[in-house]
């Protein structure tokens, strides 16, 4: 909040918001008015006797510093948001833990010691958390470049240039750059009309998940990057950043996100009818198999066979027992039973069989049906808002709004698409009350 002041707010106006409102409401309207006098007191940094911002800190004293190191220590060991669980793949890690590293370079501050001095501390640091982004989201859509922010700490400038050479730069911009074109093909590919379907969703879960999030880590990473100072020079980057590219992108995966996520809600909401109509359905026809083999059906041709009889019995019960609320067991119960029915099925008496042969396949597609719909829980409602969180280019869109006026004229259709990136950009109002 000091820091965001600082930047903001000159130190003239700040004064004067202070002044007209003591004036306005008198001296008891604010109880310690010299504490707020000194919190927007103006940091004159050309005669400061600490490297800004750590003026800024230094007007309120912290008085057990040793509260400040712990607090350090458990943001640069732990994964306090518990998302490394959903970003398992150690390319994303950087993408995973940004939020903390965001509350880390703060906090940073108040311990100049490890930040001027600890050489070792500062490169594990950088390696776990910046060592492929130097340009970070401190709160809501405002960044900072480490390169700049840490220009007077000695420890922590040596960190940052021993990771982020000129050569990690580069292909780390060549990375996220030249995989635009390929994942907004893969886009518009599930993006055509009659495709993205509950059926398709339910087959295609998990890829179309690690498209979003794909995405979502590229779109990150450049929108944060991409005007950066660094990139103003040639040997570190010389290819033409296609801002039409990057605007097409965000449109349509903000459509893909609303359609995927409005299907997701479907069927969480009516997880249970789905399954309880597949569940029925299974236990009518291996039932009726089961009285195949019982010789109960005059014009079966089937000859009677206790023990299959018995199997098709238990395997409906087994089936009938399954309860939704208890999703880990039924699933194993399912797949049992759906591995056991693949053995049957190559047994002479029921393979011979073409009304058997043809039960068992519709049950088995039955119970792989019932696995897709236990398979989605809203906790991957929750995992897409992680992914799709746009909160952090809450100021950098800005730059395309110039854009976004000229495709309005080109066609009003394309209004729509602002409305779903307007819903994603709304997540900068629910990612402070986030809690993981």
């Amino acid at each position: 909040m000091l820091y965001l002041l600082e930047k903001n707010l000159p130190d003239k106006i700040r004064q004067r918001i202070i002044f007209a409102y003591y004036k306005l409401n008198g001296e008891s309207a604010i109880n310690s008015i010299e504490n707020v006098f000194k919190l927007c007191q103006s940091v004159k940094i050309n005669d400061s006797r600490l490297p800004y911002p750590l003026e800024l800190f230094d007007r309120f004293k912290i008085s057990q510093p040793e509260y400040i190191t712990q607090l350090v220590d458990r943001l640069k060991d732990d994964d306090i948001y518990n998302i490394l669980r959903i970003y398992q793949e150690s390319s994303y890690r950087t993408i995973a833990l940004s939020n903390q590293a965001s509350i880390l370079i703060i906090i940073l501050l108040f311990l100049p010691k490890t930040l001027m001095d600890e050489v070792e501390v500062m490169k594990f640091i950088v390696t776990k958390f910046f060592s492929d982004n130097w340009e970070i989201c401190i709160f809501q859509g405002y960044r900072e470049n480490l390169f700049e922010f840490w220009s007077s700490f000695k420890a922590a400038k040596t960190a940052l240039k021993h990771s982020l050479t000129v050569d990690v730069i580069k292909a780390k911009a060549n990375q996220n750059f030249n995989i635009l074109d390929k994942l907004m093909e893969e886009l518009n590919k599930n993006l055509v009309d009659g495709v993205l379907q509950l059926e398709y969703v339910l087959d295609n879960n998990d890829s179309l998940m690690n498209l979003l999030k794909k995405i979502n880590v590229a779109l990150r990473w450049i929108l944060l990057h991409k005007n950066s100072t660094l990139f103003k020079q040639k040997d570190i980057y010389n290819i033409m950043i296609k801002d039409d590219l990057i605007l097409k992108l965000i449109l349509k995966t903000s459509e893909f996100e609303e359609m995927y996520k409005e299907i997701l809600e479907r069927i969480c909401n009516s997880k249970k009818e789905y399954f309880e109509k597949d569940q029925l359905q299974v236990n009518e026809y291996l039932l009726e198999s089961s009285e195949y083999f019982a010789g109960n059906r005059i014009h079966s041709k089937v000859d009677k066979n206790e023990n299959y009889e018995k199997i098709f019995k238990d395997y409906a019960s087994k089936i009938k027992e399954c309860n939704i609320k208890h999703s880990g067991p039924a699933a194993n119960t399912i797949w049992l039973c759906h591995e056991g029915l693949g053995q049957l099925e190559t047994a002479p008496q029921v393979s011979n069989n073409a009304q058997l042969t043809y039960f068992i396949k519709e049950v088995k597609a039955k119970l792989k049906h019932m696995i897709k719909i236990l398979s989605i829980r809203k906790s991957l409602l929750a995992n897409l808002s992680i992914f799709s969180d746009f909160s952090y280019a809450w100021i950098v869109i800005e730059d395309y709004i110039p854009q976004m006026h000229k495709l309005i004229k080109q066609d009003k259709n394309a209004v729509l698409l602002l409305r779903s990136v307007f819903l994603k950009l709304a997540s900068i109002l629910n990612a402070p009350l986030l809690r993981f």
